[in-house]
């Protein structure tokens, strides 16, 4: 989420929540993504329609009320080739972030739950 908050648009880390979520996962997203200090709805449109919806709806308002602060990842101003190079490097970070990700669940799931078979076995 760093590399998405580089682009200067405020998040929200939303769950689509589905009848086989179990409670640990949820749990486990709520945990980490207060002590990142960020924003998450429960998304539950799958079962419960727009009510469901709500809570989302909320954090997505209250995040469009913050300050606007994009940039964009290259000037229009820029060649063609240099444009490329950005878009390039644009991929290649949020490679890494899916990455990190992965494995900063991975870890924080085994010292938080002793196995990641508690979640997924």
């Amino acid at each position: 989420m760093e590399k998405f908050k580089n682009f200067g648009l405020p998040v929200v880390i939303t769950n689509n929540r589905f009848a086989s979520d179990t409670e640990a996962e949820l749990e486990f997203l709520k945990i980490w993504t207060k002590e990142k200090n960020y924003p998450f709805a429960l998304s539950e449109g799958w079962a419960k329609g727009s009510k469901g919806m709500q809570d989302l709806v909320e954090q997505v308002l209250l995040a469009l009320k913050q300050e606007n602060r994009f940039k964009p990842i290259y000037e229009v101003s820029q060649g063609i080739e240099e444009k490329d190079r950005n878009d390039c490097h644009l991929s290649s970070k949020i490679s890494h972030l899916f990455k990190t990700s992965t494995s900063y669940h991975t870890e924080n799931e085994r010292k938080w739950m002793g196995s990641t078979s508690y979640l997924h076995g």
